[in-house]
């Protein structure tokens, strides 16, 4: 499952750590489920395990190594949560780009909901790969 979740991230250009621990502790904690947005990272079973947040109530899920991913509807509440985690980057301030020249070398700055649809993106398309 971190493997997943570190190629999704990856994928919508999100870096993170490959272990759970990296994993459990990245970005901004979010208080409960329901404040949960697409993206954000779900940790359960005591932190034995972790999936990605695809909204409508649904998450994408990597069962175990072998197994394909998939989505599906959570099958947890609150109680069952460690953490969720908010990986995906906030929206800077429309001041900050006044003035500023992009070369195709630098780096891109994306709004949350161009990130957020960007890691949507690339779950949809690893949804067939096993791990």
């Amino acid at each position: 499952c971190t493997g997943h979740v570190q190629q999704a991230l990856t994928d919508a250009a999100i870096t993170v750590g490959r272990s759970m621990d990296e994993q459990m502790t990245a970005g901004k904690e979010v208080g409960k489920l329901a404040d949960a947005k697409p993206g954000d990272l779900i940790v359960l079973d005591g932190g034995a395990h972790i999936v990605i947040y695809a909204g409508n109530g649904n998450v994408i899920h990597a069962p175990y190594e072998g197994r394909t991913v998939t989505e599906q509807k959570a099958w947890f509440d609150d109680s069952d949560i460690v953490t969720i985690r908010r990986v995906a980057p906030e929206a800077a301030p429309a001041s900050s780009y006044s003035g500023t020249a992009f070369s195709s070398g630098a780096a891109t700055a994306f709004s949350t909901s161009e990130a957020l649809q960007a890691l949507i993106n690339a779950q949809a398309a690893i949804l067939s790969r096993s791990f």
